[in-house]
C-alpha cells in the first residue's frame, strides 16, 4: 500500500482527500466514503499539500526542496494544471528540507507560511513573500538546505493582527538525535508581523536528545494561541509537551504513552473538554487536554475485532468535522489513509456513484446505510437540487439498526447530472451527509437517409446514400451499423466504416452503397438501416429497386497516372457487358483532358471483359482531371464514365550537338550543348559541371548557367588543355637571366673604374688595368654554373602538359531535383 508523507481534506465533503506519496506523486479521491480508488492529480515526488478551506477547489501540492504548485480545479486537476507558485527564487534563494513544509494561515487562507531554516509569509498566488524569522541555525543569512535546524513543522493561530494574519507562529526544527546534538528546537513569535527580533527559542529542556520536533498543534478553543502541544520523535524521551504561555514554560504530557516516536498531533477544540490526538510509530492515542490520560483509538490488533489501525508509523493526522460528522484521519507510512469516526454517526455508501443511462431509461444507484458508534436516530433521505427530472429514493427515512440497503432511481433528457443524496439525521447535532452522485444520460440516433430510395442494376452497385450517426450528452461508445431486408446476393457497404464513434460535438457522416450480384432478383425491397450499441437499437428505412436491364460497366484499373511533359502515360480499362448487352461502345476523353488523349481501340463491343487503353500526354507541365467516357450505340445511348487524373510534370532535355573533337595539347575544343525545358520555361536555374576531364585540363560554359524563367538555351562548352614545357627551354631561360645578372655588376665595376672611382686609389699606369679586367671576366664565367639552375635538380626537368589520348567527358545539368547528363568525346594529340 501507499506511503503517505501528508494529506489534506475538503472542509465539508468527507469524500474528497488529497495526498502526497513520495515517488508516487500526489493522488486524490472524491469518493473516500465508498471507494478505495484514487487518481493521481500531480506527478513527481509528492510532499506536503493543502486544500483551501474557504475555496475548496484551490489545491496545493509540492515536490522536493522548495517547489509548491497550485491548481484551481479541485479533483479535476491534472499534472499539467499545476503551476509552480513558489520556488527557491521566491524565497530569496533559500533551500529547504527534502520536503519543505508549509501551511495555509488559519486566520487568512489566502496566505501561505513556508519553512526553510526560517519562516516566510506570502500570498497563495506566490507573490509578496517576506521573511518573518531569523535563520534558526546561524541567526542570519540564506538557507542552504544543509542545516540541521531546517523547519520540520509549523503551526499558527491566536488573535489576528491588523492584516487579519495569525499573530502567533510556532516553528519546530529537525534534529539528528543525541549523537549529533544541536537540532530539534522550537521557535515562537507572538507578534509575527514584528520581524525576526520577535522570535524566541522556547525549546528549554523539552528535547535534551536533539530529536526532531515532529509536530505542533494549537488549542484554538483558547483564542490567544498560546496553548499548544508539541510531539518529539526518538526513544527514551518524553514525547508530548504542553505549554499555555507560548513556550515560556512546559509540562510533560507524555505519561501513559508508549516509548515510541511521536510523529503527528492534532487537537479537537470543539469537544468539551478539548481532546488531543497523537500519531506514533505504534498507533494513534487520545487524551483529554486537562490531564494526560492516553487511550489507543480503535480495537487492539490482537482483539480480533475489525477496525484497528495496522502496526505502522503514522505520518499525519487531521480532523474532519462538518454536518455533525466528526472523523479522525491518519496517513501512514506504507498502509494508506485510515479514518476513525468520533461519536455516534452514520455512513452512506454506494456500490457506484457514477452511472450512465440512455434517454428513456433510468439508472439505479445501490446504496447502504450503516450506523456507527451506536447511532440510533431516524435519518431522512432525499435527492438534493440540482437533481435530474427523475430522482426518487426507495427509502425516505431509516432508523438504525440494522444496516439497510436502498436505491436511488434517476433519469431525464440527455445531459450530465451531478447531484447529491441528502441524508439528514434527527439527532441533537443533526448529523448530515451529502453523498455526490453523477448520472450521464446519453443517446444516439440516425438521420434520415438521403435519398430515401435508390436503384441498382444488377450486378452493379447502387448510387450513394448519405446519413449521419449523431450523439447526445456525453455519449462516447462505438455504434455498429448494419442492413436488413436485403435481397439475395446484395450487401451493404458503409464508409468510413460499419463501426463509428460519434459524440455530441462530432457526428459521423456515413455513405452507404448497396452492391448486387448476377443472381440478385429484380424487384423493389424495403430495407432497414440499423445502428446499435449496448443493446440499444436505432433504425431508418430505405427502399432499394433492383433492375436487370442490359448494360455494361467501364472500369479503369489505374485511375491516376503521371508522365513528364512531352511523354505519355497509359490508362488501362475494361468494358464488361451484363444482362445481354451487345451494342458497341464509343470511347472518348471528356472535357479537361490533356491535348493528346487517345483510346485504343476507340470502339469496343463489350463482352465478359474487353480491355482497352487510353494514352495521355501533354507539352505542358500541368494536372488534368477528366472522365474517360463510354457511350453505347444502343437506342438509349447508355453512357458510363470514370474520373481519372493525369499529372504532366516538368522536365528538360539536355543534348550535345557536336561530334567528337580532336585538339593538340595547349589548345581548346568547343562543343554545342542545348538545354530545352519540357512543359514551360525553367522554374529553377540550371547549373552545369564536368566529370571525366583529362589531367591538366579545364572546362567552362557560356553561359555559366541557365537562369530560371529561360526557355530553350544554347550552351557552348569549352575544354582547355595545357601544352608541355621542355626542360631545355627552362635552362636556356635561366642561363640568360644568370648572365644578365652577373654581367651587370661587372659592367658597373668597369664603368666605375672608367669614371675614376678606383683610379684615385690605383696608380695611373696602363700596366695594371688590362690584368684587372681579365680577372673580373674569369670570375663571372666561374659563377655562371651556380646561377644557371641546371644540373637536373628542382624544376630543371620541365612541366608535362595534358596527356594525349581519347576521353569521354560527362557534362551534368541540374535544375531543382532534376538531373540530366550528356557526353562529349575529346582526343588530345
Amino acid at each position: 500500500m501507499t506511503q503517505f508523507v501528508s494529506f489534506s481534506q475538503h472542509p465539508t465533503d468527507p469524500n474528497t482527500i488529497l495526498g502526497g506519496t513520495q515517488d508516487n506523486g500526489s493522488p486524490a479521491t472524491a469518493a473516500a466514503q465508498s471507494s478505495t480508488s484514487w487518481l493521481n492529480v500531480n506527478s513527481g515526488d509528492g510532499g506536503y499539500n493543502e486544500i483551501n478551506p474557504n475555496n475548496p477547489t484551490e489545491w496545493f501540492t509540492a515536490n522536493t526542496d522548495v517547489s509548491i504548485q497550485r491548481c484551481a480545479s479541485g479533483i479535476a486537476c491534472h499534472a499539467q494544471d499545476f503551476a509552480v507558485i513558489i520556488d527557491n527564487s521566491t524565497l530569496a534563494g533559500d533551500s529547504g528540507a527534502f520536503y519543505t513544509p508549509y501551511i495555509l494561515d488559519p486566520q487568512n487562507s489566502g496566505e501561505l507560511l513556508v519553512g526553510t531554516c526560517r519562516v516566510w509569509r506570502g500570498t497563495t498566488t506566490g507573490t509578496g513573500f517576506a521573511v518573518l524569522s531569523p535563520n534558526f541555525e546561524t541567526g542570519t543569512g540564506r538557507c542552504s538546505g544543509r542545516e540541521v535546524n531546517l523547519v520540520r513543522s509549523l503551526a499558527a493561530g491566536g488573535n489576528p493582527d491588523s492584516n487579519n494574519f495569525s499573530n502567533v507562529i510556532y516553528a519546530a526544527t529537525d534534529g539528528s538525535g543525541p549523537l549529533s546534538p544541536g537540532g530539534g528546537h522550537l521557535w515562537v513569535s507572538t507578534n509575527a508581523a514584528g520581524g525576526a527580533g520577535t522570535w524566541t527559542d522556547r525549546t528549554g529542556g523539552i528535547n535534551p536528545g536533539s530529536f526532531p520536533i515532529s509536530g505542533v498543534a494549537i488549542d484554538s478553543s483558547i483564542t490567544t494561541g498560546q496553548t499548544a502541544y508539541v510531539t518529539i520523535m526518538g526513544f527514551h524521551v518524553s514525547h508530548v509537551w504542553k505549554t499555555t504561555d507560548a513556550g515560556q514554560s512546559w509540562s510533560d504530557f507524555s505519561p501513559g504513552l508508549p516509548d515510541s516516536p511521536a510523529n503527528a498531533v492534532v487537537v479537537d477544540s470543539t469537544s468539551s473538554p478539548a481532546t488531543i490526538y497523537v500519531g506514533t510509530d505504534v498507533g494513534v492515542f487520545s487524551s483529554s487536554t486537562v490531564t494526560p490520560n492516553w487511550t489507543e483509538l480503535g480495537p487492539a490488533p490482537i482483539s480480533g475485532m475489525a477496525g484497528y489501525l495496522p502496526n505502522v508509523a503514522v505520518t499525519a493526522l487531521r480532523l474532519f468535522n462538518f454536518g455533525g460528522s466528526k472523523k479522525l484521519r491518519a496517513s501512514t507510512y506504507g498502509r494508506g489513509i485510515w479514518e476513525f469516526t468520533l461519536g455516534p454517526d452514520f455512513q452512506v455508501s454506494f456500490s457506484s456513484n457514477s452511472l450512465t443511462a440512455f434517454v428513456g431509461q433510468t439508472a439505479v444507484f445501490n446504496g447502504t446505510l450503516t450506523a456507527l458508534n451506536g447511532y440510533a436516530s431516524r435519518v431522512d433521505l432525499s435527492c438534493a437540487a440540482p437533481k435530474p427530472p427523475i430522482c426518487s429514493v426507495s427509502l425516505t427515512s431509516w432508523t438504525p439498526p440494522p444496516d439497510t440497503q436502498f436505491t436511488v432511481t434517476a433519469g431525464g433528457p440527455a445531459a450530465d447530472y451531478t447531484f447529491t443524496l441528502h441524508a439528514a439525521g434527527t439527532d441533537s447535532t443533526t448529523v448530515t451527509h451529502d453523498f455526490p452522485l453523477t448520472l450521464h444520460v446519453v443517446d444516439f440516433n440516425l438521420t434520415a437517409p438521403s435519398p430515401s430510395s435508390i436503384t441498382a442494376n444488377r450486378p452493379n452497385s447502387s448510387g450513394p446514400v448519405n446519413f449521419q450517426v449523431t450523439a447526445a450528452g456525453s455519449f462516447s461508445a462505438a455504434v455498429d451499423l448494419s442492413c436488413s431486408g436485403l435481397p439475395a446476393g446484395a450487401a451493404c457497404n458503409f464508409l468510413p466504416s460499419s463501426t463509428v464513434f460519434p459524440t455530441s460535438a462530432n457526428p459521423v457522416s456515413v455513405t452507404l452503397t448497396i452492391s448486387t450480384a448476377t443472381g440478385t432478383p429484380a424487384g423493389t425491397f424495403p430495407l432497414t438501416i440499423s445502428a446499435s450499441t449496448s443493446g440499444i437499437n436505432k433504425s431508418q428505412s430505405l427502399s432499394l429497386a433492383v433492375s436487370a436491364n442490359a448494360d455494361y460497366t467501364l472500369v479503369i484499373s489505374n485511375p491516376s497516372v503521371s508522365a513528364s511533359a512531352t511523354s505519355s502515360a497509359t490508362f488501362n480499362g475494361t468494358l464488361t457487358a451484363f444482362n445481354g448487352y451487345n451494342s458497341s461502345v464509343n470511347l472518348s476523353c471528356g472535357p479537361g483532358a490533356p491535348p493528346t488523349c487517345t483510346p485504343t481501340p476507340s470502339i469496343v463491343t463489350p463482352t465478359s471483359g474487353v480491355v482497352f487503353t487510353v494514352v495521355a500526354s501533354s507539352n505542358l507541365a500541368q494536372n488534368y482531371s477528366f472522365n474517360i467516357v463510354g457511350q453505347g450505340s444502343d437506342p438509349s445511348a447508355i453512357t458510363r464514365s470514370r474520373l481519372v487524373t493525369f499529372n504532366s510534370s516538368f522536365d528538360f532535355a539536355f543534348t550535345n550537338g557536336s561530334s567528337a573533337q580532336t585538339t593538340k595539347a595547349g589548345l581548346s575544343a568547343n562543343y554545342n550543348l542545348d538545354a530545352a525545358p519540357l512543359g514551360g520555361n525553367f522554374p529553377n536555374p540550371v547549373t552545369l559541371s564536368c566529370t571525366g576531364l583529362p589531367a591538366r585540363s579545364t572546362c567552362s560554359f557560356n553561359p555559366a548557367q541557365v537562369n530560371s524563367g529561360s526557355g530553350d538555351t544554347a550552351i557552348i562548352l569549352t575544354i582547355a588543355t595545357n601544352a608541355p614545357i621542355p626542360a631545355s627551354a627552362r635552362l636556356s631561360g635561366n642561363l640568360g637571366l644568370a648572365l644578365y645578372a652577373l654581367c651587370l655588376p661587372g659592367l658597373l665595376i668597369v664603368a666605375g673604374l672608367k669614371r675614376g672611382g678606383l683610379q684615385r686609389r690605383i696608380p695611373r699606369s696602363t700596366t695594371y688595368f688590362p690584368f684587372l679586367l681579365l680577372a673580373m671576366v674569369l670570375l663571372m664565367i666561374g659563377l655562371l654554373p651556380a646561377c644557371g639552375g641546371g644540373g637536373g635538380g628542382g624544376e630543371g626537368g620541365g612541366q608535362p602538359g595534358t596527356p594525349p589520348g581519347s576521353y569521354t567527358v560527362m557534362v551534368t545539368a541540374k535544375s531543382g531535383s532534376l538531373t540530366h547528363t550528356a557526353s562529349v568525346a575529346l582526343t588530345v594529340r
